[in-house]
Parts: structure tokens; C-alpha cells; sequence
């Protein structure tokens, strides 16, 4: 069976962009993943003792928390998913919304992985270089692993770039691997 969430997603934002809400209901959606992160919340939407409408309004006090209305989108999503039993899928609803946004809005957020920090400028080259190779505006969160000795891995929706040291390095492994043992070394073997 195929997950609903996709249906959600795609329902939520068709409303939202017939509305010009995307950027509000992106906005409540991942204030509401972020909440379902806290244990504390966590533990009250799974609670059984807790009627329906008790989480409802914990969801909207959460989502008043930056002193705004949540949009009323947000609250019907809000209303159908517990309905439906069906609360659990909002973190996952908020994610896909949240591609679909930027997408709509020709822009994609991604990740890169480097040996040491980037210089902003450096970060702001490699962002416009991967603008252009994937048609939108990118925008790079920075995360460091020395273990990749060098170069960089991004990460970009279901994409991944791997100009690390230790990718070249996996990658020539790979290759050595795969050619008969007479060409590894150099076409000449024991006893030739």
C-alpha cells in the first residue's frame, strides 16, 4: 500500500498555493516537526488519555508560540490527521511541504560535508556552482568530518555529490578491484 503522505503534502500545499500561504503553513509546519522532536510533546500527542481536542489545542498553542496565527490550512491538516489517527505522519507532511515550498520557489537546501569549515566565500562559490548544475538556488547548511581527509560531499534533496578524498580513494579501491589481477599489475605476472 502506498503511504499517504505524499497525498497530504500534495492536498496541503495545492490549498496553500491556491491561497498564496506557502511560506505561512512552511513556516507552522516546521515550527510543529521541531516541536515533535521535544520528548514532552512527543509524549502528549501519543498519549491515548488525551482526548482530540486537548491535542489540538497543544498543537495551536505551539504553533502561537512567535506570536502569529497559525494558518488555518495548517489547523484543518491539523484536524483530518487526528481524525484519522494519523498524527504521527505530520513530521514527514512537513518535509515534503517543505521541498515542495522550495521547490515552487526555485530554491533547494542541502548540506556539505567538508574536513574543516568552509570560508563563507568559498561556501557562497559552491552554492552558485550548484545553483547552476541543478537549476535553482541552493542554500548550504555546513557540517565538518575529518574523516573525509579532504574535498567536500553535498548533499542536496536525493542527490549526492562526493568530491571527498576518501570518495576518490573508495572509488580507485573499486576500480582496482574489478581488473583481473594480470592488468593490476601492469600486464605482467609470475613466471611470464
Amino acid at each position: 500500500m502506498a503511504s499517504p503522505i505524499p497525498r497530504y503534502s500534495e492536498a496541503l500545499f495545492e490549498i496553500a498555493k491556491s491561497r498564496n500561504g506557502l511560506q505561512a503553513i512552511d513556516q507552522d509546519l516546521m515550527l510543529l516537526e521541531a516541536a515533535f522532536d521535544l520528548p514532552e510533546v512527543r509524549a502528549l500527542i501519543d498519549s491515548p488519555n488525551i482526548e482530540r481536542p486537548q491535542k489540538l489545542a497543544l498543537l495551536e498553542r505551539v504553533l502561537q508560540v512567535e506570536g502569529r496565527s497559525p494558518d488555518q490550512g495548517t489547523l484543518k491538516l491539523l484536524e483530518v490527521l487526528l481524525e484519522r489517527g494519523r498524527l504521527t505522519l505530520l513530521p514527514d507532511i512537513a518535509r515534503s511541504f517543505h521541498t515542495k515550498a522550495l521547490e515552487a520557489e526555485g530554491r533547494m537546501e542541502g548540506r556539505v560535508e567538508t574536513f574543516e569549515a568552509l570560508e563563507q566565500e568559498d561556501l557562497a562559490l559552491l552554492e552558485q556552482s550548484l545553483g547552476k548544475k541543478v537549476g535553482a538556488k541552493v542554500s548550504l547548511e555546513q557540517m565538518t568530518r575529518p574523516e573525509l581527509c579532504g574535498g567536500f560531499v553535498v548533499y542536496l534533496q536525493d542527490r549526492m555529490f562526493d568530491a571527498s578524498l576518501k570518495g576518490r580513494i573508495e572509488a580507485l579501491g573499486k576500480k582496482l578491484k574489478a581488473l583481473p589481477m594480470r592488468e593490476a599489475l601492469g600486464g605482467t605476472a609470475s613466471g611470464d
